[in-house]
Order: structure tokens, then sequence, then C-alpha cells
């Protein structure tokens, strides 16, 4: 008899403490379910790579919601519409914007929101918030252009050095070599190179003589001009004053 009590206390408190376990589980998902959410939609302009449905959303570091969709834009496909949901009362206002960021080096990103500034105000349930990309994929955007553009250059060094242009090459440095070559076998005259050099000089000379005769008579005719020329128009300006004097006279007269 004892044995069967024991047995049945121990059913007992088995059957308890399922069905305690059974109705907290009840309580919790409930609570989660009856839980109040705002839903945003996220407008990112290029690939989110790494987001799927479930990713995580954080605000200032602290985790506040999850991603329930992404589509495309029906008007654009090159825009990728994200709709998350955040705790009610998440602070985002209308300034505010959302960012990829890497999940460590798993693949995978998040969203991270920057709820911008309070004096703009907060947003409304259901409007689209701007999206940018993350930094790593901005950094593979330009990776990409950079390879290209190294593609582009050996494309053209490999023109460059196809073998039609390398004997194209060694034909000029060939040429080259025959004309060195000839004019090191033309015989020059020193003495006519030499003759040629003095004539050259003394004309440098000769031109350098006529330019200081130039300036030479400059100067004199400039010290002429202010010698001699300029006293006389004085006088004649003297003159010209004395004759009009002597016609007012006249007229007075």
């Amino acid at each position: 008899m004892e044995n069967k009590a024991h047995y049945a206390l121990i059913g007992t408190f088995v059957l308890l403490a399922l069905l305690a376990m059974v109705t907290f589980v009840t309580w919790l998902s409930g609570r989660q379910t009856d839980r109040e959410l705002d839903e945003f939609t996220v407008e990112f302009s290029g690939p989110v790579r790494g987001l799927t449905r479930g990713s995580e959303v954080r605000l200032n570091g602290l985790s506040v919601g999850e991603v329930s969709n992404l589509s495309f834009d029906s008007e654009d496909p090159n825009k990728v519409l994200v709709k998350v949901q955040v705790i009610d009362g998440t602070p985002v206002f209308k300034d505010g914007f959302a960012q990829l960021e890497p999940q460590g080096l798993t693949g995978l990103n998040y969203i991270q929101i920057n709820p911008g500034t309070t004096s703009t105000g907060r947003i409304e349930s259901t409007t689209f918030i701007p999206g940018k990309m993350s930094q790593f994929d901005n950094f593979l955007v330009g990776g990409e252009n950079i390879i290209e553009g190294a593609t582009s250059a050996i494309r053209r060094i490999n023109v460059l050095m196809s073998e039609d242009a390398i004997n194209d090459f060694h034909g000029i440095l060939d040429n080259l070599n025959q004309i060195t070559s000839n004019l090191t076998d033309v015989d020059v005259d020193a003495e006519l190179l030499e003759d040629v050099l003095k004539a050259v000089e003394q004309a440098a000379k000769d031109t350098s003589v006529a330019a200081l005769k130039i300036e030479t008579s400059a100067i004199d005719f400039d010290n002429m001009m202010k010698s001699e020329v300029g006293p006389l128009f004085n006088k004649a300006n003297g003159t010209i004053g004395q004759l009009s004097t002597t016609l007012e006279n006249y007229s007075t007269l």
C-alpha cells in the first residue's frame, strides 16, 4: 500500500509540473502575440546581402524587432522594400534612417536604425524609412569598379604587347640604329665646323653691338628732346602768348 501511495504521489507531481509548464508556455505565447508592434518599411536602393526574414533590427545597439518581409518595388525593381516590426513606442523620427550592418564574420546583416533628431517629430507606423548600404557593401561596390579598371588596363597592355606591336617596336629600334650608324660614318670637316661656329659667334657679337648702339641713340635722342627741343617749345609758347596779348591790345585800340 505504501509503495502504491508513493507512485500515486509521484504521478500527481509530474502531472502538476506538466500542467504548470503548459500553462506557462501558453501564457508566454499569448503575451507575445498580444504585444503591440509598430511596422515600418525600409527602402534600399540596391542589393541587401545577408538579410533574411527574421533578421534582427536594432536601435543604438539594442534589439527592438525583426524583419518580417522582403520584396521588390513594383515600379522600380532596383529598389528593395524591407518591412520591419519593432516594439511599440520605438523612437523613430522624421529624419531617421536605417542602415545595413554586418553581423560579425558570418556574412549575415542586421538593420541598424538611426532614430534621428527629436525636433523633427516622430513618424507614424507603416511609414517609409530611407535605407543605406553598409560600409562593407560600399567597399565591395568600389572593389568591383577597381577590378573592372584593372581588367581594362590589362587588356590594353595585352594589345600593346601583342606580337605585331613588338615587331613594330623592333623595327623602330633598327631604324634608329641605322640612322646613328650613318651619322657615325659621315666625315665632318673640322675646319668647316670651326668656321661655322666662329661665324655664329661673330653674328651674335654684331647683334649685341647693334643693340647697344640703338640703346645709346635712344638715350641721346631723349636727352636732346629734354635739353634743346623742350626749351624751344617753351619759348614758342611764350611768343604765342605775347602775340595774343598784342592782338588783344590792338583790338581794344
